[in-house]
């Protein structure tokens, strides 16, 4: 298996388990003071946006550094 391969692998997963912390930590944090402190739209956006973020910048940043060893 190739670095890049590594990459897509456990970036991915890295992204879905961040996706699945900021459910959970909004979720519970509703349920601890009995009202919603934002909207499961916005749960659910940020949920999405900020994985999607931090895996695009993990990959520019990998193939930046993939170049240089190159």
């Amino acid at each position: 298996m190739t670095t890049l391969q590594k990459f897509w692998v456990f970036g991915i997963l890295k992204a879905l388990t961040l996706c699945t912390m900021i459910i959970v930590v909004f979720r519970e944090i509703g349920s601890i003071d009995g009202f919603n402190t934002i909207g499961a739209d916005t749960t659910y956006m940020l949920s999405i946006l900020f994985p999607a973020f931090t895996f695009i910048v993990d990959y520019l940043i990998f193939t930046k550094n993939d170049k240089l060893d190159s």
